[in-house]
């Protein structure tokens, strides 16, 4: 059953954006049941793969699933233009106190990982019960910090109004530059006391698997990292192309094994 709703994000916006989104359960999923809140990748909206097909797994597995347009994406509101990493988490912000005080799992793929990840750290603690990452796109302070996105040179340290990318398709605005320059992402990310997977292709050639590695890493060192899993897919690209049923059955394993434990000694 999908239920379709609008909201609004309060950031002082005049008009507010308005974001759409839609919550998914198959027959018979409980009003209780777990959410799992899917944030797409850049240029990307909901429904898209490699995030459909976990959304069809996590479904399987009882978890009610949240799809939605980051601003500017889709069916949302906004200027894709206008768009930055900091306001699409503003965004997600948006979308979990929707569901305040349910149990919810951030789930990113691309820059929408970033995304994730930056929300959970920033979420109130408990807000955010478990995170996973799929090519999580850290790179993208270091592609703004050198001048390069895609196919888009520009000066970092006095970037353009806009740059357009992607053969010209969408202009990535300077405030997006300048607030990517400005992000700690990992640093930031070390926040997140929950537990983590991420997964990465050897293939990508968007973002290095370096990036989706580091996640992991880095909480290692702390007893954040206990939980946490980490999957390297040889050959597999940025979106996870034909590699979609292994990647969804990573992540849903992860969080089927966080919120539907099997009783002890089973």
């Amino acid at each position: 059953m999908d239920t379709f709703f609008e909201l609004t994000r309060p950031d002082g916006q005049s008009p507010p954006i308005r974001l759409a989104g839609v919550e998914r359960a198959a027959p018979g999923t409980g009003k209780d049941a777990p959410v799992a809140v899917l944030c797409h990748g850049f240029t990307d909206r909901m429904g898209t793969e490699p995030l459909e097909s976990v959304a069809q797994a996590l479904l399987a597995r009882g978890f009610r699933v949240v799809q939605f347009d980051f601003d500017g994406h889709g069916a949302s509101g906004g200027s894709f233009a206008d768009m930055t990493v900091s306001k699409e988490v503003l965004d997600v912000q948006a979308v979990l106190a929707r569901f305040a005080g349910r149990r919810t799992a951030l789930v990113g793929h691309s820059q929408g990982g970033v995304v994730a990840a930056l929300a959970a750290a920033r979420a109130e603690k408990g807000t955010v019960g478990a995170l996973a990452l799929l090519a999580p796109g850290s790179v993208l302070r270091d592609d703004a910090q050198r001048g390069r996105f895609f196919d888009a040179s520009f000066d970092p340290a006095d970037p353009p109004e806009s740059v357009p990318v992607m053969g010209g398709r969408f202009l990535l605005g300077r405030g997006y530059i300048l607030d990517a320059q400005s992000l700690r992402i990992h640093e930031e990310s070390e926040a997140f006391a929950g537990p983590l997977c991420a997964v990465h292709g050897t293939g990508d050639r968007i973002v290095p698997w370096c990036c989706g590695e580091r996640f992991v890493r880095d909480r290692a060192r702390t007893a954040r990292g206990k939980n946490d899993a980490w999957k390297l897919l040889p050959g597999a690209d940025h979106d996870f192309t034909a590699r979609e049923p292994e990647v969804s059955a990573f992540v849903a394993d992860f969080l089927e094994g966080i919120f539907f434990p099997a009783p002890a000694g089973k």
